[in-house]
């Protein structure tokens, strides 16, 4: 199969370039012009590279070209994104998104992955684990963006020859996470302590999430490609682990100590949030591996 990664030179889309190619599919990553390929060096020549902007119809359609699937794993804005921002999120993030799914059909690419984020989209938790069922309400602008995208490529699909497989990606960490960045609170800590950096929590430290290694995500989206038809599906641990309790085993297991600042609460920031992925296990046959933050060292 020959795959196109739409943000392939990523923390998440690398990995699942590098999936691909060991699983024996023809690859291809679409990636800013400006944007370091280090983290596919490995694998350089076995991938081809396609350099554009989201943006860019003419650059997208290129990449597009003899593709079979294709795996969506771009977001132009972050999870703290305010709505100052939602102009630009409609433009880089939800309009091409729209214009890339006109592009596949037009080229008869039928078979699209998404990576949305299921601790995000869904709110305040009104129990746990959450499942797909549970109802919508994002709190900040990135759930609302990862939502909207979903249902616009969902409703496509009713009426299109497209297969859209969204996976709600909980909150992912591994070797290849920035540690300079503004997401990914495991990579951004680990370099906080890496430098001797105060590292900044909002709140008091109790909220739960549901953290999965990225490895278990690579291979859930390459079940994903291979399945055949739409789905929606969880993709986490079903274990929850407080930013409180994920410091302190990072520094247990570093054997190092961080310096740690609180602010206020932010507001979009929900309580708690643990994945059931019980449909992904039967309908992907995937189960996460290495089992979440209590199991990473």
């Amino acid at each position: 199969m020959n795959i196109l990664i739409i943000g392939g030179a990523g923390f998440l889309g690398s990995g699942i370039a590098r999936t691909c190619v060991a699983a024996g599919h023809q690859v291809r990553v679409f990636t800013r012009p400006t944007r370091s390929l280090a983290r596919l060096e490995d694998s350089l020549g076995q991938i081809n590279v396609f350099h554009g902007d989201f943006m860019d119809d003419h650059a997208i359609s290129e990449a597009l070209v003899g593709v079979d699937a294709v795996v969506h794993s771009l977001s132009t804005t972050f999870p703290k994104t305010v709505i100052a921002s939602a102009a630009y999120d409609v433009m880089s993030n939800l309009l091409p998104t729209i214009r890339l799914v006109d592009n596949c059909l037009r080229l008869g690419v039928h078979n699209i992955t998404y990576l949305s984020s299921g601790g995000t989209v869904y709110g305040e938790a009104q129990y746990l684990p959450i499942d797909e069922k549970h109802p919508r309400n994002p709190l900040s602008l990135y759930g609302l963006s990862k939502l909207t995208i979903e249902n616009y490529l969902h409703f496509i699909a009713q009426s299109q020859d497209l297969a859209v497989k969204t996976l709600r990606v909980g909150n992912p960490y591994g070797i290849e996470q920035n540690i300079y960045g503004v997401q990914g609170i495991v990579g951004v800590a680990l370099g906080a302590m890496l430098h001797g950096r105060p590292f900044t929590i909002f709140g008091d430290g109790s909220n739960v999430r549901d953290y999965i290694a990225a490895e278990d995500v690579f291979q859930a989206t390459l079940a994903a490609i291979n399945y055949p038809t739409s789905l929606i599906a969880n993709i986490g641990t079903g274990r929850g682990t407080s930013t409180l309790e994920l410091l302190n085993l990072l520094q247990a297991t570093a054997h190092s100590t961080l310096e740690i600042q609180h602010l206020p609460d932010r507001g979009i920031d929900v309580r708690a949030n643990i994945l059931d992925s019980t449909l992904a296990r039967h309908e992907l046959g995937w189960p996460p591996f290495v089992g979440g933050t209590k199991n990473c060292h």
